[in-house]
């Protein structure tokens, strides 16, 4: 379901871009939930 690779990076981040690649995750993981759903931006 989510990227176990990214994941494990969360914790390597200062918390902004923890922050930030948290929020990438949760937006792959709408994504993947529905695929019609417009993301680009």
């Amino acid at each position: 379901m989510f990227n176990r690779i990214r994941a494990g990076r969360l914790s390597h981040q200062p918390p902004d871009v923890r922050f930030q690649l948290g929020l990438d995750i949760a937006l792959d993981a709408i994504a993947a939930v529905l695929p019609d759903l417009p993301l680009s931006e």
